[in-house]
């Protein structure tokens, strides 16, 4: 089975985004790689095929071997050779034949999503014979028999000591893990060679194909879930502690009573631990209010929950009213994601629980501690951490104004995967609301139970879509915690076509393209929303609207004046600001396609710009600081080369 470490070759190089760069040695100023025809800020780079080797000029002797699938830059071309090197900052390496690499247009690559409540992704030899599938009249069942025939296939060529390399029936090359192999635990690639974004023949949908690039298909052993057993949880409890929460908390505290009472006599009172904060609004704003986020009772392993209940029954809401009726609970899941470590403590299940009759504070609210939104912070939390949040929001009457907008942020919150864990109480309703508690907590505590007798979550055994939907994201946890702890591997393929909906279900995404970034890139990325969010906001303070095309186009004519960055100072739309790479990627955002006239007449657009850009800007310095998902592809590279797979939702 090739592993995630044999696959970090293929990284040797950290990829550019749109040109920005490390200042370079003295010596190496003079070199700079041939721009892409038909830009004026894109590199060329290639990716060598297996047996590339290279030498010191055109056709002259081989001087060593580059690993499969290596991305490299371009730095001349003569006749029938490339002169090649890994980095946009270095001297060139050497010369490999033109045959012996691909194009590779743009920096992006594929990470399998987690499978679960999916079939395993088929991958094709051609577009041809993934299209012949995608237009079957029975195209679940033959993908099913493609996949048991892809699978048999690899399972004998293994028994026999060798490797699967011819395609088995209807073309399949590969068939995606069976285990969920996190991309920011178990770092790998599938670098995307090649794009269309079509309309899928069932769904009448718009997807993408994708034509990705690895190895060779191997079957791993087969799979036992024996690691299971070890799974186990932790949740979180966010509790907004305003004047109207007290009846709920009190719910809350004897809803844990039975629970507890429950798991107490058995090994599970160790396997599923509990932490409580509670959140209100900005302390500054009136006497009274005491915290915004306070930690109650930390996340950590007990041999009994007790301490559970007891902070719960002991907490108290504040005596005095807190300004507006949105509360902060955004900063209540980013202290909770800062201050967890939770991976570190061994936690399969991650559940974060927020209880609130109050929408949270919008960006750009004075009383905000952050500028994140619900958006960035579930991207943050899914992608870092691997925790799902679940909202339990009262709809109270006295919040009947805030209920629209309160339940499109929180779902925002609430997404894992293709699930929304958002649970509106009608009118408040005390007693729909504890049993909601209780149902959360012991569709976890009897996922445990079942992991701890080798058993793994099954949404199709479950009677409700909300345990369904519970049982997905909780299947999902288990998938990757077994990728995990069980090393699982890195897909296994080589140049192949796939989708990036699932065969079987085109509304699931099965593959998502990302953005492999720097820190360097990610930096230059975030000077220039930080530059649009200043013009932004420069303008609306006093200026004339017009002017905020005229001061983004003066940043970027300053940051081009820096010779290592590349940068367009001449655009007509905000997607030609942030550079031609956005206009080649398979990505599509309202915002891109703003220009001088939209933005001029669109008071209410220009707040909405702003304050996203603002989100976006706030989540890139998350992403900067979250130390686990920066990978360092060249032993002693700067910090700046480290990369991280971006999700291309996450871009402006």
């Amino acid at each position: 089975m090739i592993t995630a470490t044999t696959l970090r070759p293929f990284l040797a190089a950290a990829c550019i985004l749109a040109g920005a760069s490390l200042p370079a040695p003295a010596e190496a100023q003079n070199r700079q790689p041939l721009i892409q025809e038909g830009t004026s800020t894109i590199f060329e780079r290639v990716l060598t095929r297996p047996g590339a080797t290279f030498s010191l000029s055109p056709g002259g002797g081989r001087e060593g071997d580059f690993a499969a699938f290596q991305p490299l830059y371009v730095f001349a071309r003569e006749g029938e050779f490339v002169e090649v090197g890994p980095s946009a900052r270095g001297t060139p390496q050497g010369w490999v034949r033109a045959d012996a690499v691909v194009e590779w247009k743009q920096n992006i690559v594929a990470a399998f999503t987690n499978p679960a409540g999916r079939e395993r992704q088929l991958l094709f030899e051609s577009k041809e014979a993934l299209d012949t599938l995608l237009n079957l009249q029975a195209p679940v069942s033959t993908a099913q028999a493609y996949r048991e025939a892809a699978v048999a296939a690899a399972a004998q060529a293994a028994e026999d000591g060798s490797v699967s390399t011819e395609p088995s029936e209807g073309g399949v090359v590969s068939v995606e893990p069976e285990v969920h192999i996190d991309v920011e635990q178990e770092f790998y690639i599938l670098p995307i060679l090649d794009w269309l974004d079509e309309l899928h023949p069932q769904s009448v949908e718009p997807y993408l194909q994708l034509k990705v690039a690895s190895l060779p298909l191997q079957e791993a052993e087969e799979n036992e879930t024996g690691g299971i057993v070890n799974y186990q949880a932790g949740i979180v409890f966010l509790i907004d502690t305003t004047q109207s929460m007290q009846p709920y908390i009190d719910e809350a505290a004897e809803a844990m009573a039975a629970l507890v009472q429950q798991i107490r006599a058995n090994e599970l009172g160790s396997r599923i631990n509990f932490g409580i904060y509670g959140f209100r609004d900005n302390p500054a704003a009136a006497d009274g209010i005491e915290y915004r986020v306070k930690e109650y009772l930390p996340l950590e392993r007990r041999e009994d929950q007790q301490p559970v209940v007891d902070t719960l029954r002991a907490m108290e809401v504040a005596r005095v009213n807190t300004p507006g009726f949105n509360e902060d609970s955004i900063a209540a899941v980013d202290k909770a994601l800062r201050d967890i470590p939770w991976t570190d403590r061994g936690f399969g299940g991650k559940y974060i629980i927020l209880l609130t009759d109050a929408g949270p504070k919008a960006p750009g609210d004075a009383n905000a501690l952050l500028d994140d939104n619900a958006e960035g912070i579930n991207s943050f939390a899914t992608t870092s951490a691997g925790a799902s949040i679940s909202t339990i929001h009262l709809q109270t009457q006295e919040g009947r104004a805030n209920h629209a907008y309160a339940e499109r942020e929180y779902r925002k919150l609430s997404r894992f995967g293709q699930d929304v864990l958002y649970y509106p109480i009608e009118e408040g309703d005390a007693a729909s609301y504890s049993a909601q508690v209780n149902r959360i907590a012991e569709f976890v505590t009897s996922a445990v139970e079942d992991a701890m007798n080798g058993e793994l979550a099954n949404p199709e055994e479950a009677e409700t879509e909300e345990e369904a939907a519970l049982a997905r994201v909780t299947l999902a946890m288990q998938l990757a915690f077994l990728g995990e702890t069980e090393g699982g591997g890195a897909p296994d393929v080589f140049e192949a076509w796939t989708a990036d909906a699932s065969i079987e279900d085109a509304s699931i995404v099965a593959l998502e393209p990302r953005l492999l970034i720097t820190k360097n890139e990610l930096s230059t990325l975030s000077d220039v929303v930080q530059a649009a969010i200043s013009a932004g906001e420069d303008t609306r303070s006093g200026g004339n609207a017009g002017d905020f095309f005229d001061q983004l186009q003066g940043a970027m004519a300053r940051m081009s004046q820096n010779p290592d960055v590349l940068t367009n100072s001449e655009f007509e739309t905000l997607g030609e600001a942030f550079g031609e790479f956005m206009e080649r990627l398979p990505y599509r955002s309202r915002l891109l396609t703003i220009d001088r006239d939209t933005w001029v007449n669109g008071g209410a657009l220009q707040r909405e710009v702003i304050d996203g850009l603002q989100a976006k800007l706030a989540l890139y310095r998350r992403y900067d600081a979250a130390e686990n998902l920066w990978i360092e592809v060249n032993p002693g590279a700067p910090d700046g080369e480290r990369v991280f797979a971006m999700p291309l939702y996450d871009l402006p």
